[in-house]
Order: structure tokens, then sequence, then C-alpha cells
């Protein structure tokens, strides 16, 4: 992606679907070819700075000490949080999509700590059929809230294995994680949780420019460090990949 570009042309398979067989009447064999639509989006450019005062510089000088690093630290987290919740939340300013917004195929069911082994097996089995076993489950991402209580609720009083461990004994190779963004989604706000096949050729966060810190710049009697970034939204490239269970 060029990083001096304001807009960027990304692929989905919302309109056209995913994999599928493109007749060919020059030839008795079928081609398969994935069909994506192209969409235009705006690049989100995010900026912020940190500054040290003449009297930090003059201490640092005077005792041979280097600037401390912590402030550049901060303004990379900030930015990393942001572009993180651009690519769960979207931004409707810029029309982006996010995890939550992106219309993959969406269930409503609850979900309490005595009924999550059962429910959650139950949503893997659900996506396997839906998705006709194409996109192997890798990752299920559950509300912190939902993955704090499970991993401290016994899943048979007669054993030691709480809910969270019984998951993933039954599901191995499925890597179970949790996300404090999922807490509030959902039309209920009771919370989501998202299922499916997670890979960056699969869905990604495109940051066509990464955290860049430009030159220090005297102001007044500060020294500012600007730093900025270019993210845009969250491409879809397997529609089908992902199954979201909104939680009511």
């Amino acid at each position: 992606m060029a990083n001096w570009a304001d807009s960027f042309a990304l692929t989905d398979g919302f309109t056209v679907g995913e994999p599928k067989i493109i007749s060919d009447n020059a030839d008795d064999l079928p081609t398969i070819d994935r069909g994506l639509n192209a969409h235009a989006t705006r690049a989100h450019l995010l900026g912020a700075s940190y500054c040290y005062s003449v009297p930090e510089l003059e201490k640092v000088r005077a005792n041979g000490l280097e600037l401390p690093t912590d402030k550049a630290i901060y303004v990379r987290q900030e930015m990393d949080r942001k572009i993180a919740t651009i690519g769960v939340y979207g931004d409707a300013d810029y029309a982006m999509q996010g995890l939550l917004t992106y219309p993959f195929t969406t269930i409503e069911d609850s979900v309490g700590t005595k009924t999550a082994l059962a429910k959650i097996t139950s949503f893997i089995n659900q996506h396997w059929n839906l998705k006709g076993g194409v996109f192997p489950v890798t990752h299920i991402v559950l509300p912190q809230a939902l993955y704090d209580d499970i991993s401290i609720t016994l899943s048979n009083p007669n054993t030691n294995l709480t809910v969270l461990v019984a998951l993933k004994q039954a599901n191995p190779g499925i890597e179970f994680v949790k996300a404090n963004e999922l807490n509030a989604a959902g039309k209920s706000g009771k919370g989501s949780i998202v299922i499916g096949t997670i890979r960056n050729d699969i869905l990604c966060n495109r940051v066509p420019v990464a955290f860049t810190a430009l030159p220090a710049q005297a102001r007044n009697i500060n020294v500012y460090v600007p730093c900025y970034c270019k993210v845009v939204e969250l491409e879809v490239l397997q529609k089908d990949a992902l199954l979201r269970v909104d939680l009511k």
C-alpha cells in the first residue's frame, strides 16, 4: 500500500460470495476462482506527540544521561489501542467496517457459566455446518468477562477441570482468546463471541503507515516529537470464515 494515498481499494466477498464455480463454456473443466468485490475506503491518519521540557533536557545533558523513552512508548501504545479499536468497532465517521460491524453470519444466543461448555461446543458445530467444514475453527474470541468466569468455574463438581480447560481439552488446536472490547458488544450490549478461521489471509487490519516518529521540533520552551500512522478498515477476504454470536 502506498503510504501517500488518501483512499484505498479493498476487496471483500460480501456481495458475490466466496470460493465458487465459475462456468467456462469453452472447456468441460469448471474453473474455480474466488469472487471478490472492490470498494474504496478512506485512510484514517492518526497523529499524536510527546514532548520534553527545557528543564528535562538540561538535567539529562548535565548528568550525561539518555532521554527517557517512556513517553514514546506511551504514544505508541495509544496509537496501537486506537488501531485495535478501529479493527473491532470500525469508524462510522470514515465509513470503516470493524469486526463487530462487518456483516458476518450472526446468530443470537445466551451463554452462562453453567451452559458455556455445551453452548460453545454447539457454536463450533454450527460454524462447521454453516460453512461446510471449509473453514476449520482456529480461534474462539470471548468477552473478557465470560472468559474470566469460565476460567474459575468447574465444569463438573466431581472434577477439578474448569469450563475453559474442559473446552480446550475437547477442542485441541483451537485457541481461546479473551477481548475486553467484546464485553458490551451485540444488540443487547451483553457481549459477542467470534468463532472461526482467523489468519492474515482471511482478515487483516490494514495499516499502510506504521507508527512513525518525525524529527523533534522546538516550540516555546518545549521540544515536541510528532508521531503518526495511517490505518484503513478491516479487510475481510473470506466472509464465511467467521461466525459471530451476539449474546442475549
